[in-house]
């Protein structure tokens, strides 16, 4: 029976690469292991009806809601020692219900640095540059005001993600600095 865990955190925050790092260990089920699912993230709202879809014909079961697209997941990696996905705050209708789940474990990864946060989420916006292999970021930003609008949304984003995240019960918490 595969140990569950679910890594709640926001964008910019380094959890794709800590999601591969994880992928790489041969215990450890991730959704990139059974099916094409970017970032690990099952509830992505740009990919959730396909993933959906998949997880219904593996597990056997009806996937009607975020709820038991997770239950499908976690169902289909019982032969694995862990089973996990990476997932945020505001992707979730029914996350106080999730976290009840007493066999699930909670991981936050948090960057303090809020600042660097936007910075990196508007040029990643702007560039394309989503993805990267740990290399510096070859743009550069400068606060100012024509991305003073974008700045207050996803400051007020990061700031409801980091009050649900900071008060998960029993989570274990990543809390790093800088990228």
């Amino acid at each position: 029976m595969a140990k569950k865990f679910i890594l709640l955190t926001t964008g910019r925050s380094g959890s794709t690469a800590l999601m591969d790092a994880l992928a790489v260990h041969p215990d450890i089920l991730v959704p990139n292991k059974q099916i094409d699912c970017r970032d690990n993230e099952i509830l992505n709202p740009l990919f959730v009806r396909d993933i959906a879809q998949a997880y219904q014909r593996l597990s056997g079961n009806p996937v009607t809601d975020e709820l038991s697209l997770i239950q499908a997941f976690y169902e289909t990696g019982e032969s694995s020692a862990y089973a996990g996905f990476k997932s945020m705050p505001n992707r979730h209708q029914k996350l106080s219900t999730l976290l009840r789940r007493d066999d699930l474990q909670v991981i936050t990864l948090i960057r303090r640095d809020l600042a660097s946060t936007i910075a990196s989420f508007i040029t990643a916006v702007d560039t394309g540059s989503w993805r990267r292999e740990g290399e510096q970021h070859a743009n550069t930003f400068v606060f100012g005001g024509e991305y003073e609008k974008r700045v207050r949304g996803h400051l007020t984003y990061l700031l409801r993600s980091l009050r649900v995240l900071n008060n998960i019960p029993g989570a274990i918490r990543l809390i790093f600095e800088d990228l």
